[in-house]
């Protein structure tokens, strides 16, 4: 704390310093003043605590310089010092806002019973401003916590009523809402860093902004901005500036203007679809701000569902194969710009078909394969040289997964022979045209020789097998689906619907639709 002591006489501010015991009471700096004037500009610059001041000095009275004080963002605590001569200017000092006054000369007792009495009043001052700024934050708080209910749909009715009772009446307030994302090209991120809420905040004014989270989504901040909208782009380029610093890069999705506060889920759901639908190809900056006209949606990229193709090849524990095969999984988006929802579009579906696979697997061998799925796939780790978003070094990173995931199969098998492959091969393809010799072939191993391990190991032959193969899926079909027999045989992989009734009797003993009537 500072203490200010104001007297032209020096034996007088001597005496004040000897006197009292400062800095028990918590003063680490004691400034002298001998004038009004140079008191003024002592308390502008350090804001004293506490003032201790002679009522008549050369250059005027204590009463003058009290007004003074009493316009400083921090009002002190005074204590007017006087002699019998000038009493009376006691008086006007009081009224003026002192909290005490002492005679000269000046008593020890009377000095420490002042200064006690405006320490005391200076804890009840900071008591005061701590609950004033307490209120203030537990307002600000609450108005983020009605944001937030309104922006993800939780007790919205309440928290429009009592956000619109908030504005003046008969008023209305436009904003935008801004998502920034972190993330950008990953599907969950980290919890979004407090150093850049911090840079954010800092930019911005309590009355213009609202800042929430949704605890769903830790790595993005919502910003409601309900400033102006000539201010709106040189605040951008604040941001901008503040931000380029950050090696993290991030995006930032922006809605339309609409009509605070009744349209913010719309304008959440706008600055969402802004961000999934900005380029996975970052600008020079850090900071891409991106924006998606309301009225025109784009449509999802919808990806082919070739899960069969992309096992086959991962059995086969060909890195080319599993590489060609994510290829063609891709193909539709290599001639697509590449946004960041369609990234996460592709992250979602690769850890999906590594979920199936493993979860078959697990019922397979119980007790023998233990592999978990591994972590999210995020283009942000796999970026190429220039720091862009490309799909080939995501099809590198899904190709070594694949790889690990084939080599788990392969160990957890009871044996490790080539046959329980191409059992799993036929598990996968059964709809496809069968070639003993093509299959072979896949397999690197002698069609005579994978003909008689195939019968020794499953007792039956490898065309047995795949006629009992398909028989069961169209069973499966009959009993799910109203399908036609000639759509269910065209889908076990037989072209011939009366081959394929042939084929179904001689297994369960009736045909088709017998099959089907019976249930």
């Amino acid at each position: 704390m500072k203490l200010l002591l104001i007297d032209d006489e020096p034996h007088v501010i001597e005496a004040l310093r000897l006197l009292e015991s400062w800095g028990k009471w918590g003063f680490d700096q004691i400034l002298e003043a001998n004038s009004i004037q140079r008191a003024r500009e002592l308390a502008l610059q350090e804001l004293p605590d506490l003032v201790i001041t002679d009522i008549l000095l050369p250059d005027g009275t204590g009463v003058d310089l009290i007004h003074t004080l009493n316009e400083l963002p921090v009002v002190p605590q005074i204590i007017a010092v006087s002699g019998h001569s000038d009493f009376c200017y006691v008086r006007p000092a009081l009224s003026a806002g002192c909290i005490d006054y002492l005679l000269k000369p000046i008593d020890p007792v009377d000095l420490h019973k002042a200064v006690s009495k405006a320490m005391d009043a200076l804890q009840l001052q900071r008591q005061q401003k701590a609950s004033c700024e307490k209120m203030t934050q537990l307002s600000k708080m609450y108005r983020e916590k009605l944001v937030c209910d309104l922006l993800l749909q939780r007790n919205t009715v309440d928290a429009l009523n009592k956000l619109n009772q908030s504005l003046p009446a008969g008023s209305s307030a436009q904003c935008r809402v801004l998502l920034f994302d972190t993330g950008c090209l990953r599907t969950g991120g980290d919890a979004f860093p407090a150093d850049l809420l911090a840079r954010l905040s800092a930019n911005c004014s309590d009355n213009d902004f609202i800042f929430c989270q949704d605890s769903t989504f830790p790595g993005q901040c919502i910003v409601i901005y309900l400033g102006g909208e000539k201010a709106f782009a040189a605040l951008l380029k604040r941001l901008l500036q503040q931000l380029s610093a950050q090696r993290l890069p991030f995006c930032v999705g922006c809605s339309e203007v609409l009509l605070f506060p009744s349209q913010l889920p719309i304008g959440y759901q706008h600055a969402r679809d802004a961000l999934l639908h900005s380029p996975a190809i970052p600008e020079q900056s850090a900071l891409t701000v991106w924006s998606v006209q309301m009225d025109a949606p784009q449509e999802p990229v919808t990806l082919a569902d070739t899960r069969r193709q992309l096992l086959s090849a991962c059995l086969t524990g060909d890195e080319s194969q599993m590489q060609a095969a994510l290829t063609r999984w891709l193909a539709p988006l290599y001639d697509t710009p590449l946004t960041i929802g369609t990234c996460r579009q592709v992250s979602h579906a690769w850890q999906k078909i590594l979920s199936d696979w493993i979860k078959t697997y697990r019922e397979r061998y119980p007790g023998r394969f233990s592999m978990q799925p591994p972590k999210m796939l995020h283009f942000a780790d796999y970026l190429d040289s220039q720091g862009c978003a490309t799909l080939m070094p995501a099809v590198q990173a899904m190709s070594v997964q694949a790889m690990d995931l084939a080599h788990s199969i392969r160990s957890s098998r009871p044996d490790r022979d080539m046959i329980y492959q191409i059992e799993d091969y036929l598990q996968l393809n059964y709809s496809q045209p069968f070639n003993q010799a093509e299959c072979a072939a896949r397999f690197f191993i002698n069609k005579d020789y994978m003909c008689r391990k195939f019968k020794t190991v499953f007792h039956m032959n490898m065309v047995n097998y795949l006629h009992t193969l398909r028989i069961d899926h169209a069973k499966t079909m009959l009993r799910a689906t109203d399908w036609k027999v000639s759509r269910i045989a065209h889908e076990v992989g037989y072209p011939d619907e009366k081959y394929f009734s042939k084929q179904f009797k001689i297994l369960e003993g009736m045909t088709p639709m017998e099959y089907r009537n019976s249930f």
